[in-house]
């Protein structure tokens, strides 16, 4: 009983740190972006998907990979010879991804068009060494059923990182290439925070004789494993690279899945990286112009990052009830709780879509200082309604332990999206960028849909979307009011009164929204108290 209340509460931390720390990931980016200009942001997007991908590997798919490896095995011994294995394994695809970047660094800054990206580059590929410790520690801690570890470093390499690149842009001055190869250097300084937390958790807790056990160990251990010692050395040897070999066969099969259903939206940028700036030397306009420019695109990331954040908490408040009844065998309660969670995440993903996109002129200037590219940005923010659907999508296949549909959904849309965009950028500028990311995503979410939907074979209502899109007209006339009125006032449009603009706005529409959803009885209170602060929404309407 103490270790399954152990085990809940670590969940509950992690998922209140998860939360956290992707709303710090959005909001920082905003002073970065105003203390170094649209350029130097510019600068940062191309190498920060390098590192996000990296930072998914550490942080969430190879430790949840290693974690479901190690508890499937029968006694210490098969887990300690996994842990050695996995080592091993996460050891060298460390050193070959910090040998790709420091070594191809001048060849990878070529393929993004800017050869004085190099050096920054370089500086990332530090943070590879320092995979294989993390995802070892983590892993062994989840198999353990102890997210805490997990949960705490992940919070304190979070506040390293962001400290570092606040510190550094707004104190450093000169080359912006300079201060952001400075400010990269947070990747792996923040990394090794993370790795202090780790090592806290583990000497406080661990005898370091029997790394599995986060128990102490008692004396008795070492006869468990007597059958190890009992073995020639000719055998050890064999079951060594037995082992070896099995880990990489799950880690094509079962890992990759894990890294790339996690690294979507990171691996989306990457393909920007590589493709729009010279998209948009290829629609015709100087470097330094193209700079700034892909510098406007890059400003929908934060937006973007922070309007999913509900949509994944959503999901992760309910993938606990969809593992319980699928393990139960329970289809009719599985179905039930699979159609409630694209419910929700369907009426609030829209929510919050069609909010940012009525108010992103008023956004756009508060954040970023100007209204720069709010065209495109709207166009760029309408991809969290469908991805909103996609990450629904993906929490129902994995309750049920199907990864490949998601899997070769996603592999599709990144090979349409290498394909399309730097044609789409040359042609339409970042408008084209903007249009093609979202019609990939939908493309994709849609894809992983219909197979959804046609397990559950329950049919939408006509009546309900009716009353649905009455909601959301209500909430956009609410919103769109604002600004006309202080247009009519001949009210200016300083920074200060566009978050006056952006706050009224998001007070109306939102409360328009949610007391219509409240009335229509839409969702049921079990649903209202899954969503953050939904208890409370409930109880006032």
């Amino acid at each position: 009983m103490k270790k399954k209340n152990d085990l809940t509460q670590g969940a509950m931390t992690l998922t209140i740190i998860s939360f956290v720390v992707k709303v710090l990931s959005a909001i920082y980016r905003i002073p970065l972006q105003n203390s170094v200009g649209d350029k130097g942001f510019y600068i940062y997007q191309q190498i920060y998907p390098i590192y996000g991908v990296a930072q998914i590997m550490a942080l969430t798919s190879l430790p949840v990979f290693l974690a479901s490896v190690i508890v499937e095995q029968e006694d210490d011994e098969q887990k300690i010879s996994v842990i050695k294995s996995a080592y091993l394994l996460f050891s060298i695809l460390g050193v070959f991804g910090f040998l790709s970047l420091y070594v191809g660094a001048d060849f990878i800054a070529q393929g993004m068009g800017d050869e004085l990206l190099q050096p920054i580059i370089r500086s990332v590929s530090w943070f590879f060494l320092l995979i294989p410790s993390l995802v070892i520690l983590r892993g062994v801690s989840q198999a353990n059923f102890d997210l805490r570890p997990t949960a705490w470093s992940q919070l304190m390499e979070q506040l390293a990182r962001v400290s570092i690149i606040l510190i550094v842009a707004t104190s450093i001055t000169g080359d912006l290439y300079h201060i952001i190869g400075v400010l990269m250097n947070s990747s792996w300084l923040a990394a090794l925070v993370a790795l202090g937390v780790l090592l806290v958790f583990y000497l406080d807790r661990v005898d370091l004789r029997n790394i599995v056990n986060l128990r102490r160990v008692k004396p008795k251990w070492q006869n468990k494993t007597t059958r190890q010692s009992s073995s020639s050395p000719n055998e050890r040897e064999h079951n060594k690279w037995h082992t070896i070999g099995s880990l990489v066969k799950r880690f094509y099969h079962e890992g990759s899945v894990y890294l790339l259903l996690a690294a979507f939206l990171v691996l989306l940028q990457l393909v920007d990286a590589f493709t729009v700036y010279k998209g948009l030397l290829d629609n015709g306009m100087s470097a330094t112009s193209a700079k700034v420019v892909k510098g406007y695109y890059d400003r929908g990331q934060p937006i973007v990052q922070a309007g999913v954040v509900f949509a994944t908490s959503i999901t992760t408040a309910y993938m606990p009830l969809l593992r319980k009844w699928f393990v139960e065998r329970d289809t009719d309660r599985f179905n039930e709780i699979s159609l409630s969670l694209l419910k929700v995440c369907g009426i609030f993903s829209t929510f919050i879509t069609v909010g940012i996109i009525i108010v992103m002129p008023a956004l756009n200037q508060f954040l970023f200082k100007d209204r720069s590219g709010t065209t495109e940005l709207r166009w760029f923010a309408l991809l969290m309604l469908p991805y909103g659907i996609l990450i629904a999508c993906q929490a129902i296949q994995q309750g049920k332990k199907q990864f490949r549909p998601a899997m070769l959904a996603l592999s599709v849309g990144l090979l349409l999206k290498l394909a399309t965009n730097r044609v789409l950028t040359a042609r339409y500028g970042i408008l084209g960028s903007s249009i093609g990311t979202t019609l990939v995503v939908s493309v994709v979410a849609i894809s992983v849909l219909i197979p959804v939907l046609k397990t559950l074979a329950k049919p939408l209502k006509l009546r309900n979307l009716l009353w649905f899109g009455v909601i959301i007209v209500a909430m956009s006339l609410g919103s769109l009011a604002i600004p006309y009125v202080f247009n009519v006032l001949g009210i200016g449009e300083s920074r200060f009164i566009a978050a006056s603009v952006l706050l009224l706005q998001a007070i109306i529409g939102a409360s328009i929204g949610l007391v219509l959803l409240a009335k229509t009885r839409w969702l049921s209170q079990f649903e209202w108290e899954l969503i953050p602060f939904g208890s409370k929404i409930y109880q006032l309407f």
